[in-house]
């Protein structure tokens, strides 16, 4: 989660006041999974498809109210859509 923080920081120096960026991401760590997810989540990571193993909601969360004035995250299962507005 640390690498993908630059998005966040190199995002808001492009957008307009009052401009959104938004996103998802699989969530891996402190969410319930079914054991299914879990083996499809790991062999993506291990082929290179995704890269969220270290992907957590608290960083998330930190690094959104970090760069951003407003954000906003919904969780559906161990997905987590987000928000943020400048």
């Amino acid at each position: 989660m640390d690498n993908k923080a630059a998005v966040f920081e190199n995002s808001k120096a492009v957008l307009n006041p009052g401009g959104v960026l938004f996103g998802s991401t699989i969530l891996y760590k402190r969410v319930k999974r079914n054991a299914f997810a879990t083996i499809i989540f790991k062999i993506y990571n291990r082929k290179g498809i995704m890269t969220n193993m270290g992907d957590d909601l608290q960083l998330l969360e930190y690094y959104l109210t970090h760069y951003f004035s407003e954000s906003k995250i919904e969780i559906t299962g161990c997905e987590v859509l987000f928000s943020a507005k400048k």
